[in-house]
This record gives structure tokens, C-alpha cells and sequence, in this order.
């Protein structure tokens, strides 16, 4: 008998953010996996290419262009993908504000209204129209499945990173919430709390600056976490091994809330400027 986690077959998929690193590994991990999936980017050119590696390695993939911070966009998406493959099955929120991930933000003291805004609208309201619009769909499946992709600073404090910090915190309590609401309905809402990723982004960063690189490493347990740890994970939450698991928050950060070791997220903006 083949194990449920070995596929998604004959469901669809919704991945925000999936056209590089974390989301594109997702998506192709899915793929593998036998999912039809949707992937979402801002630019065209790389959701492109990201859709034909997929479907050159065997994949169903189709790429539908979407700014998380709009919510128009956000919807259209969605129906795009009901469109296509005529139902959802999945919705993982994988998109971020990708500056501040990498950069940090402030204190409270000093982040300015317009800056906390400008963090909100893409890494929450976006997560929140994401699942507004796709529950309607995942509900009718009777066994739909959001899988949440937050950060380790939602649950330990990270210096000068208040505004990040602040919109994962705030999205794992809303996951929590769905799951809550919707288990009736079948749905189930994870969260996987990701910590020190080596994204290629990530790595170009560190071997230009060996300062970030050792500020990188000192927040490491074990070996430097890759998009497809978070992607193995994304499967095992999705997929019906994981079908009596809801409401969670899954660590895949190799130890680092057992170490609580994070440096300020600023010094690595700081070392990538020098």
C-alpha cells in the first residue's frame, strides 16, 4: 500500500510566493508529489521559467502572475486556480516582504507607520486574503489543507525586527483561529516555523560578507536549513499522513528554539552593505 505522504495526486495546489526559493521548491516538491499546482509571483519572467522546469521534469504547474499585497490580485489568483483545474485542494502561504526577511526592520521606537504598513500589507493582509478567498474552495473539498510558513522571531524575540516579527506572530494566532473555524468543514491550518535558511539569495549575501556569514552560523545547531527541508515539511502537512494534525506549529529550524541564539537581524543588513 502506498503511504499517503508519498502523494498528492488528484489535488490541486495554491502557493504564494513560489517563484524562488522556498516557493519554488515547494512547488516542485508537490509536483513530484503529483499535485497540479499554481504558482504566484510578481514577475512573469520567472513564474515562466519556473512553470517549465516543473513541467519539464513531468510536473502540472501553471503560473498565475499575483502581487500578495494587492488584494485584487490575491482573489484572482485564486479563482484562477479553480479555473484551471477545476477545484482547490491546497493553499500554502509562502509569501513574504522579502527586504525585511533578509534586512530587518526596527524597534518599535522607531519603525515608522508608513514602514509597519508597508510590512503588514504583504505579509499579513496578503495571508489573510489568501485564505479569505480560497477557504469558500477548500471547504467543498471536505478536506482542504493551509499550510502557513512563518519565521522563529514569531515566537522568540528577534532584535530590531519588530514589524517581521510582529506579522508572523500575528499569522500564526490567525492559523491557529482557522483551524478552529473550519475543522468542521474538514480544513486543516499548520504553521511550520522556519529558522536560518541557505535560500541562493541567502548564500550569495553570506560569501560576499563573512561577517553575516559567521552571524549566519552562530545561530546554527546543527547544519544550515534548505528550502527543501521546508518543502518536505509543506508535503507532510498537505498531504493526508498528516490528517489528523491541525492547529500546530511544526519547528523546522535544526534546534534553533532550543538555542534561542538570533543575532540581530540588522547586523546581516549591515554586513551586506559594508
Amino acid at each position: 500500500m502506498t503511504h499517503p505522504i508519498a502523494g498528492l495526486q488528484g489535488k490541486s495546489a495554491l502557493i504564494t510566493g513560489s517563484t524562488r526559493g522556498i516557493g519554488e521548491t515547494i512547488a516542485q516538491r508537490f509536483a513530484d508529489a503529483g499535485a497540479q499546482v499554481v504558482i504566484t509571483g510578481r514577475t512573469e519572467s520567472a513564474g515562466v521559467a519556473t512553470q517549465e522546469r516543473i513541467r519539464a521534469s513531468g510536473g502540472d504547474a501553471t503560473f498565475v502572475a499575483m502581487d500578495v499585497g494587492i488584494e485584487e490580485d490575491v482573489a484572482r489568483a485564486v479563482e484562477g486556480a479553480v479555473s484551471t483545474y477545476g477545484r482547490l485542494d491546497i493553499l500554502v502561504n509562502n509569501a513574504a516582504p522579502t527586504d525585511v526577511v533578509v534586512g530587518g526592520d526596527s524597534d518599535v521606537a522607531t519603525l515608522s507607520t508608513d514602514k509597519l504598513s508597508a510590512i503588514i500589507t504583504p505579509g499579513l493582509f496578503g495571508q489573510f486574503w489568501a485564505c479569505k478567498y480560497a477557504l469558500p474552495h477548500l471547504t467543498k473539498t471536505g478536506a482542504g489543507a493551509i499550510v502557513n510558513v512563518s519565521a522563529s522571531s514569531s515566537l522568540i524575540g528577534v532584535p530590531k525586527s519588530a514589524g517581521y516579527s510582529a506579522i508572523k506572530g500575528a499569522m500564526n494566532a490567525l492559523s491557529r483561529q482557522m483551524a478552529v473555524d473550519f475543522a468542521s468543514a474538514g480544513v486543516r491550518s499548520n504553521t511550520i516555523i522556519t529558522g536560518p535558511i541557505l535560500t541562493d539569495n541567502a548564500k550569495a549575501l553570506l560569501d560576499a560578507n563573512p561577517e553575516a556569514a559567521a552571524a549566519f552560523a552562530s545561530m546554527l545547531l546543527t547544519r544550515p536549513g534548505r528550502p527543501v527541508d521546508i518543502a518536505e515539511a509543506a508535503l507532510f502537512l498537505a498531504s493526508d499522513a498528516a490528517g489528523f494534525i491541525t492547529g500546530i506549529e511544526l519547528p523546522v529550524n535544526g534546534g534553533l528554539l532550543a538555542t534561542r541564539n538570533i543575532p540581530a537581524v540588522s547586523q546581516l543588513q549591515r554586513s551586506s552593505q559594508a
